[in-house]
């Protein structure tokens, strides 16, 4: 039975019992005050978040089983912190599985944009064109819907302009970080105080799904790809990572839809908002990987819902908690939409 529950994660998970869940698949804020949003709050700096997120995976903890597996979603700037919190709540931390992809996108001003404004110049920059944004401040029931699959995300033509102060001509298009193009997620344990094999034994859960996950059907590589978006069946499109790797790229696990989802998948039950919404094939991937066949999936962290898709999809069973009400009312509806799909119930 599948179940999606609003609230706070350290308030509702004291209501499950303990060694309850196989596994633990999430997608936790990473601390960063993502478009001022108050979920991704920083709790006041590292030590804070970390105390926060110890607190719940230390209840997660209590509701695994010995030996069963977790994987945690970071960003490289504070995946450390991530890690921090699930060790310090008594987890083991076993690897990183990186998520390699074309499709990330850059945050942050342009370096001599900012380099203008410490200067005082930055009103007397020349306009040299124009460019179409992201409008985040909106309101996106003003915008088409996408043939009914949900809203156009809101855009503006903002003008374009070039560097005004001799430091920001020297420095004009450099910038102070990347674009991304990876994604660690942390592969955790809780402590079984045995042998694997005993603890599989007595428990059913605590191994890597290598037939299934495994590009030869032994061994389950540390790393995963994702096409570009443009790629076709039969050729690749400018950006996507397996052109850089050529030949070999056939060891690795390769996900033929984009890592970030287009609007057919985003908004397939309706109007999906929410603005890190992952990958379906990806999580179908991740929750395989470690949760043995009919096994209870966790995620604490609920967001869109696509955990819970992509257990649905593979025959799990899925537990999401989700605090904000809005985002909780999407998970409902994309879980009832996979569950009608795959011909399952859905638990209110």
């Amino acid at each position: 039975m599948n179940e999606v529950v609003c609230g706070d994660s350290l308030d509702e998970l004291v209501l499950f019992p303990d060694e309850y869940f196989d596994a633990l698949v999430t997608d936790p804020p990473c601390g960063i005050d993502l478009r001022k949003l108050t979920w991704d709050t920083d709790y006041g700096g590292r030590d804070g978040w970390i105390e926060a997120h110890r607190q719940i995976f230390g209840e997660v903890l209590r509701v695994l089983k010995p030996g069963a597996y977790a994987l945690v979603w970071g960003i490289p700037r504070t995946a450390h912190w991530t890690a921090t919190a699930l060790e310090n709540a008594g987890f083991e931390i076993r690897d990183v599985v990186t998520h390699v992809f074309g499709t990330g996108f850059p945050k942050g001003e342009s370096l001599d944009k900012r380099i203008d404004r410490a200067a005082g110049m930055f009103d007397e920059r020349p306009v040299i064109g124009e460019k179409e944004v992201l409008d985040y401040g909106a309101n996106p029931e003003d915008y088409p819907t996408l043939g009914g699959k949900g809203v156009r995300l809101p855009r503006k033509i903002v003008p374009l302009t070039g560097p005004a102060s001799p430091v920001a001509k020297r420095f004009a298009g450099w910038q102070t970080s990347f674009k991304p193009a990876g994604e660690p997620w942390i592969l955790a344990r809780k402590p079984h105080g045995t042998s694997d094999a005993r603890a599989i034994i007595e428990h059913g859960c605590g191994a890597l799904n290598s037939p299934e996950c495994g590009v030869d059907g032994t061994w389950v590589r540390n790393v995963v790809m994702s096409h570009a978006p443009d790629c076709a069946d039969d050729a690749c499109a400018p950006g996507c990572p397996q052109l850089d790797l050529g030949k070999a790229a056939r060891f690795f696990p390769i996900f033929h839809h984009s890592a970030k989802p287009g609007a057919k998948e985003r908004h397939a039950a309706g109007s999906n908002t929410h603005p890190t919404i992952k990958s379906i094939d990806l999580m179908r991937w991740l929750v395989k990987l470690i949760t043995p066949p009919g096994g209870r999936v966790l995620d604490v962290f609920g967001g869109s819902g696509t955990t819970g898709v992509g257990a649905i999809m593979e025959g799990r069973q899925v537990v999401l908690i989700e605090r904000e009400p809005g985002f909780a009312d999407i998970c409902r509806r994309r879980i009832a939409l996979a569950e009608a799909e795959m011909g399952e119930d859905l638990l209110l």
